[in-house]
């Protein structure tokens, strides 16, 4: 009795394991469409076959936009049958994959543990590409070129930034301090996802961070492994100018 009990338990930890992973798999996607949006909208000669994977788990091929109907294709594995998906944001989408130099590129939901190998095979030999697990993206992820518009950063007044000056080192101070309880996300390693996130906090005049807004993550739980160090901070050692203050926190995930 004793073993089949065992037996139950380890079944609903694999499956239990599993849906936590495909969940942190869909938010890297939603996460990085603004990767794949800036790939398909400038591609490279290199890079070919952009798909997305719609909330029913199917696989849509030669993307064509309309302002009115939306995004259309058809399916990958059925390319006599056409499909049509209103998307109007990431919201719509549970995966992303593209082609570069002849290797899947995004693809989160086939990099976790219980996907079927045989899904895997099929999909890239549709695509005639490589899949590789460790490589969820190309370096080109990292690429300065791809980083949000920073023209809004720090709009402090020069007492501020004086301010900030006298405190403790000031903005990199805390930067430093926020960056060094980071934890790289396990799963995040797992499918080798790496690049820059950034995040802008919000200073209240008491040096409380009051809010904390996404500006751009690279998904695989970093943006949570960042809010939970941020939501421990205490910026007031560091800085109380007596007004409120916006700050951009970069955090840079890189893989040795």
């Amino acid at each position: 009795m004793k073993y089949i009990y065992c037996l139950v338990l380890l079944a609903f930890i694999k499956v239990d394991s599993y849906g936590n992973n495909l969940t942190i798999a869909t938010e890297t996607a939603i996460d990085t469409w603004w990767y794949f949006k800036h790939a398909i909208s400038y591609p490279t000669l290199n890079q070919r076959s952009f798909c997305i994977r719609t909330q029913n788990g199917e696989w849509i091929t030669k993307l064509k936009w309309d302002n009115e109907f939306g995004l259309s294709g058809t399916l990958l594995l059925d390319q006599s049958t056409q499909a049509t998906i209103n998307i109007k944001d990431s919201s719509y989408i549970t995966d992303w994959l593209f082609v570069e130099n002849d290797k899947m590129i995004g693809a989160f939901t086939l990099r976790i543990s219980g996907v079927k190998k045989k899904q895997v095979e099929e999909l890239s030999a549709k695509l005639q590409a490589k899949f590789i697990k460790d490589k969820a993206i190309s370096n080109d992820f990292i690429d300065a070129s791809y980083l949000p518009d920073m023209s809004e950063k720090n709009k402090a007044d020069s007492s501020i930034s004086a301010a900030f000056a006298k405190k403790s080192g000031g903005e990199k101070a805390i930067t430093a301090s926020l960056t060094r309880g980071i934890k790289y996300p396990p799963f995040a390693i797992a499918i080798g996802l790496q690049g820059y996130s950034y995040y802008k906090l919000v200073i209240s005049p008491a040096g409380r961070i009051e809010d904390i807004i996404t500006i751009q993550s690279i998904g695989g739980g970093t943006s949570a492994a960042v809010h939970t160090v941020i939501n421990k901070f205490d910026a007031n050692e560091y800085l109380k100018i007596g007004k409120r203050y916006t700050l951009i926190l970069p955090v840079k995930f890189k893989l040795e």
